[in-house]
């Protein structure tokens, strides 16, 4: 169950809150892999299926343009798991891996167009730590397989570009634009979900248009 408020709350600047609610009564993940049951059962068995889950969550969202030259967004988004199913099982230890899973993340960006055809973008994104199993099959005919737990650290990321549209339309072009961008601008060092060195700041050229 979703609950939505949705309304403006000054000039453009439009506020968005979702609060959810989910109950199940039959929740199917990954059983826990340092378990028996994951290590010894057949491929295809090695889930399990977790009797009531509660999934309780909000997400608070704010958007749009502060003046005719900048406009912002900036979401924010929170999920918390409880497990009330049978206890001293392989489901309650499985269950425990719910808590495990990133809580929160906060997204952010603004645009600001410098004139009408040159414009800088900013976003910045922020996560929650979390573990994760990586599941990597090595011969699938013989169930062989492979487990790796992953922990990764909060952390945040910031993309920055400038973009520059040449004109609307020419023949059949349309809205020729050059980028230049900065990912990772600030060089957070960090591991992404498989658990390797996530990439460092990058720079980069693109070019883009229609036909």
């Amino acid at each position: 169950m979703d609950v939505i408020f949705e309304r403006r709350v000054w000039k453009d600047i439009t506020l968005m809150v979702d609060c959810s609610h989910y109950e199940f009564d039959n929740y199917v993940m990954w059983a826990n892999s340092n378990s028996d049951y994951f290590q010894n059962a057949p491929w295809g068995r090695r889930m399990v299926d977790l009797e009531d889950v509660i999934k309780n969550g909000i997400e608070v969202e704010l958007n749009g343009n502060i003046t005719k030259k900048l406009s912002m967004n900036i979401s924010f988004a929170y999920v918390d798991w409880d497990y009330q199913g049978p206890k001293g099982g392989i489901e309650e230890m499985s269950a425990n891996d719910l808590g495990n899973r990133a809580k929160y993340r906060i997204n952010a960006g603004v645009t600001y167009d410098i004139t009408d055809r040159l414009q800088f973008h900013l976003d910045y994104k922020h996560q929650d730590k979390q573990e994760r199993d990586v599941i990597e099959i090595i011969d699938e005919d013989t169930g062989e397989f492979d487990v790796r737990r992953v922990k990764i650290d909060s952390y945040g990321v910031m993309d920055a570009s400038l973009s520059y549209r040449f004109f609307d339309k020419w023949h059949r072009i349309e809205n020729p634009t050059l980028k230049v961008f900065a990912n990772n601008a600030v060089d957070e060092e960090y591991v992404n979900v498989s658990g390797y060195p996530a990439t460092e700041r990058t720079y980069g050229v693109s070019l883009s248009m229609t036909f």
